[in-house]
């Protein structure tokens, strides 16, 4: 397909909402610093409720374009048809729904949409393994593996994942890591002054965990490692920081009962946060890639992690060996203070940390994406 060059690429991104996300703050940035001359980017959604990123995506000409019952095919698959009419034509879709990528990519293909991308990000599927899941994944697999003319994943493990249970043979297979805005963690800040700003403690190691609210992000793993401590009276502070999911209201809650741990809700920017504290603990059971330790290694952070492929993917090799088994709380505690405790251990593991990050910016992501749009369009 050839291009007029009068016109930019027109692309549709297909995602739940543009709350704030490892994908959807990686789509921002996209939106922020690709060129917006050549490349058009619209947003489909799942929502009609304000998400964090609506205003500014709307700001930088682009749209947001409710589609809703999801839960609903017949309906959805209307409402999608009518919005590619009304809206399009679009060159792209690129959907970053996992699984219901099938059904989205499969109306495009009959709308006649060349180019439709399929973007993996979990490493598994998170629910729960049932019945009609089974009947429900092997559905939409056939449709990916039918429809979709390019897979692309953010992590060689969890493209390994996807082509485990999808016949990927014959499609553009591609790996693109999710990169982030290296410059944002350059600023120096007064670590007092923000610890003082956000109601921190100025004279406590601060540990802190950057996700949303929702269950395979495994919360509750902090709080069994703060009990731990407390009871051997090791004096740190643990801090949560997210925008969004089923269990806020629950671990609201349990922090509030604390004097050991604090939660934060919507804060815009964390990278002053994240530069602000001394260790970043990531107990995720389950992540595509785990961008947020990049994040946390741009800030010069410690990472101690789950030993998942793919959070093994996203830290520096110096970190590996503080890595621990999903939920083992015992061998994640000896490694917090392992590197707590060491002062010069710390400050080998931050500068290895920050050399690690610079290998994952914005605009080596752009650039490959946008590589990928217009080799795909021509």
């Amino acid at each position: 397909m050839t291009l007029s060059n009068q016109r930019p690429l027109r692309i549709l991104q297909v995602v739940g909402g543009m709350n704030r996300g490892g994908i959807e703050t990686w789509l921002i940035n996209v939106l922020r610093h690709i060129d917006r001359d050549r490349f058009q980017i619209d947003f489909l959604v799942h929502t009609t409720q304000p998400c964090a990123y609506d205003n500014e995506i709307r700001a930088l000409g682009s749209r947001i374009i409710p589609c809703l019952h999801s839960n609903q095919p017949w309906l959805y698959a209307r409402n999608f048809k009518q919005i590619l009419r009304d809206y399009g034509p679009y060159d792209v879709v690129h959907a970053q729904l996992y699984l219901f990528s099938g059904l989205v990519l499969y109306l495009a293909h009959q709308e006649k949409v060349c180019t439709r991308i399929a973007h993996m990000h979990p490493l598994t599927d998170l629910h729960e393994k049932r019945f009609l899941r089974a009947i429900y994944q092997k559905i939409m697999t056939r449709l990916l593996s039918k429809y979709a003319t390019h897979i692309i994943a953010p992590s060689k493990s969890s493209l390994k994942a996807f082509q485990a249970i999808c016949n990927c043979s014959g499609k553009h297979n591609e790996i693109l890591y999710n990169g982030i805005e290296l410059s944002q963690f350059d600023r120096e800040v007064d670590k007092r002054a923000v610890r003082q700003k956000f109601n921190l403690p100025v004279d406590q190691p601060i540990v802190i965990y950057v996700a949303r609210f929702t269950a395979h992000k495994n919360h509750a793993q902090i709080l069994r490692i703060a009990d731990r401590m407390s009871k051997n009276g090791v004096n740190v502070y643990f801090v949560m920081v997210g925008s969004h999911g089923e269990l806020l209201n629950t671990l609201k809650e349990k922090v509030a009962e604390r004097n050991d741990m604090a939660m934060m809700v919507g804060v815009e920017d964390i990278s002053e946060l994240l530069k602000t504290a001394d260790l970043f603990f990531l107990p995720s059971l389950e992540e595509g890639f785990g961008v947020v330790a990049i994040e946390a290694a741009a800030a010069g952070l410690p990472v101690v992690a789950t030993d998942l492929p793919t959070i093994r993917e996203a830290c520096s090799p110096s970190h590996h060996p503080f890595m621990f088994p999903p939920n083992n709380d015992e061998l994640a505690c000896k490694n917090i203070l392992s590197i707590l405790e060491n002062q010069e251990l710390r400050k080998q593991l931050s500068a290895d940390a920050r050399k690690w990050a610079n290998n994952f910016s914005i605009f080596s992501s752009i650039k490959q994406l946008a590589h990928l749009y217009e080799n795909c369009t021509q």
